[in-house]
This record gives structure tokens, C-alpha cells and sequence, in this order.
């Protein structure tokens, strides 16, 4: 019996664990002002609010959540557990491969969204959500998140371009 090809994805709020045709996506413990997962249960419900959301487009690919349990069997820790994609249908892969199929795959992949917002729910409080105003105040807490780090981790001359792109 042959052992399934495990591997590992990180970012700064999540890691992906490829195990066979799988792929399990946990939330770190962290607090990183825009998001909040540092409570398990702040992290059960991202994990329920992640399939929640991509079902709608992708309802093949998103499975579920799974809950781990400590030894004693009590949930510890949730995880989003996805259909894991071949390496070979990466974007990276595909442009590497023949451009002209992502060109083409990009212009279904706008149809698809657009039809899907032209049906999307609509309120006063979604469309407060993309006003100017709103969009420049997220931004700027964006900044100010990352501005203890401007010099040291992260490139003054970048963090200065993207701001004065982003006003």
C-alpha cells in the first residue's frame, strides 16, 4: 500500500494540508485586527463561513468542515476540507503550459462572476460596504496594521508606492 503524498501551504492567517486528494485548511490562532481567529470558536466559524461562501461558486470543490477532537474527544481545532486540485491545473502551471488557455479561462471565469453579482443580494448596508469612503478607511487600517514593520520586514519604498497608488 502505497502512502499518500502529504504537503504543506502557509499564510499569514491559515495553513493547507495537501493529503491525498484533499486538502485541509486551518486557521492560525491570531488577531491580526482585520480578521480575529484567536478564539477556536472564532475559527469554527470562519471555517463554517468560508464553505458557506465559495460553495456558491465552487459547491464541488468545498466539502465541508471537519472538527479534530483531543485525545479526551473534545473538539480542539475546525478545519475547511476542500477537493484538493491537480498541481498541473495551477495558474502558474497553465500560463507556463499555453497562455492563450488562461486568457481563455479568465474571460468564463468574469462571466461566471458577474452573472453571480448581477444576481447577488443587494441592501443599503452592502452597498455602504463599496463606497469610496468605506474602501479608503479599510485601506488605511491596512496601513496602520502593517506600519510597525515598514523599514524592517517590509520595503519602505513599496509600502510608499502602494500607498500613493491606493489614495
Amino acid at each position: 500500500m502505497s502512502t499518500p503524498h502529504i504537503s504543506t501551504a502557509e499564510t499569514h492567517s491559515g495553513a493547507v494540508v495537501f493529503l491525498g486528494d484533499r486538502a485541509y485548511k486551518l486557521k492560525k490562532p491570531v488577531d491580526l485586527g482585520f480578521l480575529d481567529f484567536s478564539s477556536r470558536q472564532a475559527r469554527q466559524r470562519a471555517c463554517h463561513r468560508e464553505v458557506e461562501l465559495n460553495r456558491r461558486l465552487a459547491p464541488d470543490v468545498y466539502l465541508g468542515v471537519v472538527d479534530m477532537h483531543d485525545p479526551g474527544g473534545q473538539p480542539c481545532e475546525h478545519a475547511v476540507v476542500m477537493r484538493r486540485m491537480p498541481d498541473e491545473r495551477r495558474l502558474a502551471a497553465l500560463l507556463d503550459e499555453d497562455p492563450g488557455l488562461v486568457s481563455d479561462a479568465l474571460g468564463e471565469i468574469a462571466r461566471i462572476v458577474a452573472e453571480f453579482h448581477s444576481a447577488a443580494e443587494r441592501s443599503e448596508e452592502i452597498a455602504a460596504e463599496g463606497r469610496r469612503d468605506a474602501v479608503r478607511g479599510r485601506w488605511q487600517q491596512h496601513f496602520d496594521d502593517v506600519e510597525p514593520f515598514r523599514g524592517e520586514v517590509l520595503d519602505d519604498g513599496v509600502v510608499a508606492e502602494i500607498a500613493r497608488r491606493a489614495g
